[in-house]
């Protein structure tokens, strides 16, 4: 049977380390697909980014309604993503008159803040009538703490110490050279099809990451764990 996973989150470049990740975690055929941000009408009034998601939340998952309906016939498992920084920011960035941000903790350990956030998360989907087959997948400090341990802590070490307390893995990742940098310098705009060439790598260093990276053993073991109660 192929696996179908609904994933929401920041961004594309997130999704491709998401759909990377889930490469190196299910040994089963499996369709990802991106649910948020879609290029839609419905998608493009959301917005993108962390505003996006936790709009989708609110308008989505917090009844049995058409929409639940739908994801329940179409998808086993739906991933809702935000980064960890979500934590430092403010509500009113999205034009949101709502309590909660910021909600962050100090880094070490990178689990308070995660907690923080997947807990306000949820106060946005109350009685999300998916929550049995819902993943919330929080990298800390960001996707790209991911991707640094992935494609460079076999060559630098060091990047490893505090992996996920690095407020400046954006940066470092904009200072490699041109011809494999996923990160623009002037904008820090990310590389979509960069990423997309790294994917294999990260799937294929993802013990790596789990080793380094907390939160990315606990977002496997969770989607482990939705697969062996839904026997899929």
């Amino acid at each position: 049977m192929n696996l179908r996973i609904g994933i929401v989150c920041e961004g594309p470049t997130d999704f491709i380390v998401i759909q990377a990740a889930l490469n190196a975690v299910i040994s089963k055929d499996f369709t990802a697909t991106l649910l948020q941000p879609e290029d839609t009408p419905k998608s493009k009034k959301l917005g993108t980014g962390w505003c996006g998601v936790f709009k989708w939340c609110r308008d989505n998952l917090f009844s049995e309604n058409y929409q639940v309906i739908v994801l329940r016939k179409t998808f086993h498992a739906v991933i809702i993503h935000l980064d960890a920084d979500v934590a430092e920011k403010r509500f009113s960035d999205c034009g949101l008159d709502s309590p909660g941000l910021p909600c962050v903790s100090p880094c070490p350990p990178s689990g308070d803040t995660v907690k923080k956030l997947k807990n306000l998360l949820k106060s946005w989907m109350p009685g999300n009538p998916l929550d049995n087959r819902t993943v919330i997948c929080i990298p800390s400090v960001c996707t790209e703490a991911w991707v640094v341990t992935a494609l460079y802590g076999k060559l630098n070490p060091d990047i490893l110490t505090e992996i996920e307390c690095n407020e400046t893995v954006e940066n470092y990742l904009a200072g490699k050279p041109a011809r494999e940098r996923l990160i623009i310098p002037s904008t820090l705009k990310k590389r979509t099809e960069r990423y997309r060439a790294s994917a294999v790598k990260i799937s294929n260093n993802w013990d790596m990451v789990t080793e380094h990276c907390s939160e990315a053993k606990k977002f496997e073991d969770d989607i482990r764990i939705l697969l062996a109660l839904d026997r899929l």
